[in-house]
């Protein structure tokens, strides 16, 4: 089977495509996977903290810190222990032969 001159191009010109667009994403991987990995460059820190405090002022990230740079104590969830009572359910008791087989 004869594939038209058309028909080589244009596959050609797909798989450029494809093959820049596939090294853009392991390019965008890779750099997140850096910045993960050692963090935020030093000379970034002072942009990043400002944008993270403005969006935090507007309400979009939670209040983590105070102004003086303590971490806030959040409110204690049922996990935390702090009310065992809420924790408690009234679940009737195995019997003694079906706790043996747990």
């Amino acid at each position: 089977m004869q594939v038209s001159e058309e028909q080589r191009v244009l596959g050609i010109v797909v798989a450029s495509i494809m093959l820049c667009f596939s090294c853009c994403c392991l390019a965008m991987c890779g750099s997140c996977f850096c910045l993960c990995m050692r963090g935020v460059p030093e000379k970034y820190v002072p942009r990043v903290q400002a944008f993270l405090q403005e969006l935090e002022s507007q309400g979009y990230l939670p209040k983590l810190s105070d102004s003086d740079g303590t971490v806030e104590q959040g409110q204690p969830g049922p996990r935390s222990g702090a009310n065992p009572e809420a924790l408690e359910l009234d679940l009737p008791e195995l019997p003694e032969e079906r706790r043996m087989q747990l």
